[in-house]
């Protein structure tokens, strides 16, 4: 499990590397000030960190489960 953790976030930060790379052809650095090109990609690293926070708790809350059932299924015997 801990292993898809890995991939799923490598596979994101890749996702975001290549999303990086459009926005940068398409909306070129602005002068000062924020510019929309930085809305963008903070908002495309928010949403990153959300989903893998999403997919890390998801897994946290699989293993404690299978650890509980484990646990209840030892002493059950």
């Amino acid at each position: 499990m801990l292993k898809e953790l890995e991939d799923g976030a490598s596979s994101s930060l890749d996702a975001v590397r290549k999303f990086f790379v459009t926005v940068d052809e398409a909306l070129p650095p602005g002068g000062e000030g924020r510019s929309r090109r930085e809305d963008i990609t903070d908002s495309a690293l928010e949403m990153t960190q959300l989903l893998l926070h999403t997919q890390a708790d998801f897994l946290r809350r699989m293993i404690d489960s299978a650890g509980k059932s484990m646990n209840n299924s030892g002493k059950a015997k």
